[in-house]
């Protein structure tokens, strides 16, 4: 009887050395496939970036070289807290001519997919747009700077994103 007792008691312990060092590895992996979606989502966010810098700095400075205080004020960007309708630009797979840098100020929120040869990952894509001052604060007044905040998300419909928090990429672009 004691020999049977100490028998179960051993498959007892390997079984559960053998389910600890199971959860190590899916542990693991679940931390190795969340670092390719961070650098998958900041790639999507370094093309976005670079979508957004070739368009023209203001929608003033499309025909001319105004001074900054004739560029477009921050209240009059599109937005819906400041009373107009987002934009769904065409350069992320929507229909407006998003051609100035503030057209892309709280835009509708795109899609992006990347291919992968596991199969396809869908990000969404969501862009702020600020003037920031000679320090790199954000400021309501004109200036020669505006900072485009970049914030990337893994979109898997229904389920719970991989990524635990948005990958926020950020770049200053000036007024030359």
């Amino acid at each position: 009887m004691p020999q049977t007792l100490l028998s179960i008691a051993g498959l007892l312990i390997v079984t559960l050395l053998s389910f600890s060092q199971q959860q190590t590895n899916l542990s693991t992996q679940q931390a190795a496939v969340r670092a390719e979606m961070q650098q998958m989502a900041i790639g999507v966010a370094k093309k976005s970036v670079e979508v957004v810098r070739a368009r023209a700095f203001d929608d003033s400075t499309k025909s001319g070289d105004p001074p900054p205080s004739e560029l477009t004020k921050f209240e009059d960007f599109p937005a819906e807290k400041n009373g107009k309708d987002r934009k769904d630009c065409r350069a992320f797979g929507g229909s407006d001519t998003c051609d100035s840098i503030e057209d892309f100020h709280e835009m509708t929120p795109a899609i992006d997919s990347v291919s992968v040869p596991g199969g396809t990952f869908a990000f969404k894509i969501e862009i702020e747009v600020h003037y920031v001052d000679s320090d790199l604060n954000r400021t309501s007044s004109r200036t020669e700077r505006k900072e485009v905040a970049i914030r990337v998300r893994d979109d898997r419909g229904n389920q719970e994103p991989l990524l635990h928090e948005p990958i926020t990429f950020t770049e200053v672009l000036g007024y030359v």
